[in-house]
């Protein structure tokens, strides 16, 4: 039987929360993120495990105004353990693992108006996923703009494939699975739908490489180019990359040197660059490991960077004795002005800015939920929670969803 329960006003360290809480029968990890449909009313989120620690396979979809499940969908037996969700124009691609070694597994499904799974269109596939050293399943996937594709990194190609039948229409094998090693894999996948651009960040031991690409009409990937970074500006995994509203520039953050480098696409120069000695990172291995992620107000021309500071890999569980680093956010103008920092104590569960510009929601992995004006770099504690694994922000309806280890709260999100 499913457990929800609705709480109207919650009462944490004298602080008062109006927040709906989901409670969910099975285990979220901190891979686990909410999305939400395009008129921003219903959200979703896949459980990881079970209690006893066996793998789940259920996806829950639920009321933003109300809390209440209204959908499940079982995974199983296509894939286990789910963990990323992406979504565009409510068609819905859930990443698991496959029930056989060496594969990632994909659910495609509609999520209709009221927020039910359209069972009927389900669509499943499985890619190849080759070992390495660490053995990890990367669980990111980018949807093209017009909800038609998904394209999936496999740590040594790229897969496009139809939303509509599961089909792989087109593979571009980057690097050989003979030499696929910790210092020759591609790590990252980002995507930017309102100018069609799609980057991947290459691993190399000459130095890190950002690969640019458009998602042609057909879903075959055209590429634009490929851009280098000195050696010592190494990427961490699943880090994020932005480009600019015209799409010609791209930037990256290392989170070995902590430089934010912004890239001309087509000349393949460098045409911004900022030191920023708050994320350098002493230890290669560390830095490896650790994302930070790059976003940019196309309206103020502001770039966003965020260090969480703790693993990202999928389905990991942060345990004491673990990589950390503190959290960190940088505020950086592209054109002029100075950049903004600031540090915490501890890791980040997210980092989301309103569109406007003019202010931000940000949590700590303990359960400090701020306010950030992104003018005046002010600060202000809003909600002290439990310990939060992640954040999502869904500005349509104004809410913040933040999960704990078998539910989420919906909170309301105020200018």
């Amino acid at each position: 039987m499913q457990r929800i329960i609705l709480a109207i006003a919650l009462f944490v360290f004298g602080l008062k929360v109006p927040a709906q809480t989901v409670f969910l029968p099975d285990n979220l990890s901190t891979d686990n993120n909410v999305v939400f449909t395009k008129d921003g009313r219903f959200g979703l989120v896949a459980a990881y495990n079970k209690d006893d620690g066996s793998a789940g396979h259920h996806l829950y979809s639920f009321d933003v105004s109300t809390g209440s499940i209204v959908s499940t969908l079982d995974t199983f037996p296509t894939g286990i353990y789910p963990s990323k969700l992406t979504i565009s124009n409510n068609i819905l691609v859930i990443s698991t693992k496959a029930t056989v070694p060496d594969e990632a597994a994909f659910i495609i499904v509609r999520v209709n108006a009221d927020g039910k799974f359209d069972e009927n269109g389900r669509v499943s596939l499985a890619i190849r996923v080759p070992t390495d050293r660490e053995e990890t399943i990367p669980n990111a996937v980018v949807i093209s703009a017009d909800g038609k594709f998904g394209i999936y990194s496999n740590k040594a190609s790229l897969v496009v494939f139809s939303t509509a039948n599961g089909q792989i229409i087109y593979r571009d094998d980057i690097i050989s699975e003979a030499s696929l090693a910790r210092d020759n894999l591609l790590v990252g996948i980002s995507y930017d739908e309102s100018i069609n651009r799609l980057a991947v960040v290459r691993r190399h031991p000459e130095g890190d490489r950002l690969l640019i690409y458009e998602i042609a009409d057909n879903g075959y990937l055209n590429f634009l180019s490929q851009l280098y970074l000195k050696p010592q500006d190494k990427i961490g995994y699943d880090s994020s990359v932005a480009f600019s509203p015209n799409g010609d520039t791209v930037y990256v953050t290392s989170s070995k040197s902590g430089s934010v480098i912004g890239f001309s696409i087509t000349s393949g120069m460098v045409v911004f660059r900022y030191n920023n000695r708050a994320l350098y990172e002493d230890d290669l291995n560390i830095a490896l490991d650790l994302p930070v992620h790059t976003k940019i107000n196309k309206r103020s021309n502001l770039l966003y960077i965020q260090r969480p500071g703790h693993i990202q890999r999928p389905g990991h569980i942060q345990r004491p004795g673990h990589i950390q680093r503190p959290g960190h956010i940088s505020l950086v103008p592209i054109e002029a002005g100075k950049p903004i920092e600031i540090s915490f104590g501890e890791t980040l569960a997210g980092f989301f800015p309103s569109s406007n510009g003019k202010f931000a929601y940000l949590c700590t992995s303990s359960g400090k939920l701020f306010q950030l004006y992104i003018n005046s770099a002010n600060q202000k504690l809003r909600y002290e929670l439990d310990k939060v694994l992640a954040m999502n922000y869904n500005e349509l309806q104004a809410k913040i969803a933040v999960t704990h280890a078998n539910s989420i709260e919906l909170i309301d999100a105020k200018d």
